[in-house]
């Protein structure tokens, strides 16, 4: 359920885009280090070149302590790491939020 850059940069001019992306996961280029982050919508924001491609399509994504906007081209083409799962597991509990379910994740490899 983690989306990778190559994916959103395949999938993006597709109609199904704005549909499908949200409820899927990215690895997040955060300062020094990469965060899990769950896509919570599509926005428009000014062109910027992603990949080989002009876009005005943005990634609103949440994590546990914040919600923002932002560019496909912070969107890692790796893993998710297990320590970065980890940390991202650590922060849910302490904020009291729930874990992803089996159900959930089934539902979205279907997608």
């Amino acid at each position: 359920i983690v989306l990778k850059r190559s994916h959103l940069l395949k999938w993006l001019n597709r109609p199904f885009f704005n549909e499908v992306v949200p409820g899927f996961y990215v690895r997040v280029s955060e300062l020094d280090a990469y965060e899990p982050c769950e896509i919570v919508g599509v926005e428009k924001v000014s062109k910027y070149q992603f990949g080989n491609k002009e876009t005005e399509v943005a990634l609103r994504v949440r994590t546990p302590t914040r919600t923002r906007n932002i560019r496909m081209t912070f969107v890692s083409n790796s893993e998710l790491q297990k320590e970065e799962f980890e940390r991202w597991q650590a922060l849910l509990d302490r904020s009291h939020q729930p874990r992803l379910l089996q159900s959930f994740v089934r539902s979205k490899r279907s997608d």
